[in-house]
């Protein structure tokens, strides 16, 4: 059995200046929790209103860094009063970036 070479980081482990991600639906902020982040993707909570399924394209910024990423859903569902996704980060500067503040 292969070992992950990455870690998942849940919301508490994450570093605060990654904690508060801003997703853009449609060009629009919309308010975002982080459940978890990894060097390879990020897992959101947002209002289930948001459409957002698997395959589809977004974009997630950061204040601290200088731009957007772009993201890949792998995954979407309804959860209560949330919409839970998880998504890739489509490319790999952009992983890289997040890798500077994991460290």
């Amino acid at each position: 059995m292969e070992k992950r070479q990455f870690a998942r980081l849940s919301s508490d482990e994450i570093p605060e200046i990654l904690r508060k991600p801003i997703l853009l639906n449609d060009f629009e902020e919309v308010a975002s929790q982080i459940e978890n982040l990894s060097p390879l993707g990020i897992a959101l909570s947002v209002n289930k209103e948001i459409n957002i399924d698997q395959g589809v394209i977004f974009h997630i910024k950061y204040h601290a860094i200088d731009s957007y990423i772009k993201c890949l859903c792998v995954f979407s569902d309804i959860s209560g009063d949330k919409r839970i996704v998880h998504a890739y980060f489509a490319d790999a500067e952009d992983s890289k970036e997040i890798m500077k503040y994991l460290n």
